[in-house]
């Protein structure tokens, strides 16, 4: 119930979670935001597939950001091995992950006060913020012209397709991540009455929404103007020694050679 300093409660959630794994007896704390197996894990599978699936054949990858896993391991994998393939990160409108100044939002799923230690700024070609009514607008279009049931996040990525779809032109390949679908927001995103007393707006137009989406420019292209890392966390809300060691043995498996990487593994 206590809102940290970004009017959310990320940090207090963090804390308190933390906090529980050194007084339970046999706990292990997954720990997403600081644990880099989260983005290993996108690095090893996400990635892979998204490329399989494409034959290594795709202009864009567009991807929401929260804890940095996803976009953070699927841009490196991205990066390493396709360089001339964009990767464009989607956050909300008062989030702070692609920096600027935090107040809450109402966009479920996506953001954070600072810059996740599983996302490198330096490989993300343009970060984009969505506002919470054109989240909304995007992802019930999607349910009500195209049949795909998707959350608001995925919503606020759709719009971002959109738009670049609209100015890269045809026969280009985007890829657009959907982390979940819409099931979970039936009391939300498709009541019309909450709708309303949020003060957004109902309208599914098509016509309305490509403009919307025209519209759409990047918070940021600059790698240096994106980064809002705060090392401090670590030790401000007791990171477990879990992760410092896992931590420890990802970026030391990062660094060695793929042949020698391969002899560890076997």
């Amino acid at each position: 119930t206590e809102k940290d300093d970004c009017g959310s409660y990320h940090k207090t959630r963090i804390s308190l979670a933390n906090k529980l794994s050194t007084e339970i007896e046999n706990s292990f704390r997954p720990d997403q935001c600081f644990n880099l197996l989260n983005s290993e894990a996108h690095y090893q599978s996400t990635a892979r597939e998204i490329v399989q699936d494409c034959d290594g054949k795709l202009d864009m990858v567009i991807a929401p950001v929260s804890t940095g896993g996803q976009l953070g391991g699927i841009s490196r994998y991205i990066k390493k091995f396709f360089p001339e393939t964009l990767v464009v990160g989607v956050d909300a409108q008062g989030s702070a992950v692609f920096g600027g100044e935090a107040h809450s939002y109402k966009i479920p799923g996506i953001g954070l006060g600072w810059t996740p230690v599983n996302l490198d700024m330096n490989i993300i070609d343009a970060a984009y913020k969505v506002s919470d009514e054109h989240a909304y607008m995007m992802a019930r279009a999607m349910a009500k012209h195209e049949g795909v049931l998707m959350g608001p996040s995925s919503g606020a990525c759709m719009l971002i397709a959109a738009h670049y779809a609209k100015k890269l032109g045809k026969n280009r390949r985007i890829v657009c991540m959907v982390a979940d679908g819409g099931d979970r927001y039936i009391q939300t995103l498709f009541s019309d009455e909450w709708l309303k007393e949020q003060n957004m707006d109902l309208s599914t137009d098509v016509e309305l929404l490509k403009k919307i989406a025209s519209e759409q420019s990047p918070y940021a292209t600059d790698s240096d103007k994106m980064k809002n890392y705060h090392p401090e966390l670590v030790s401000g809300l007791s990171i477990p020694i879990t992760t410092k060691t896992i931590n420890e043995e990802i970026r030391a498996m990062q660094s060695i050679p793929s042949e020698q990487k391969l002899a560890a593994l076997l």
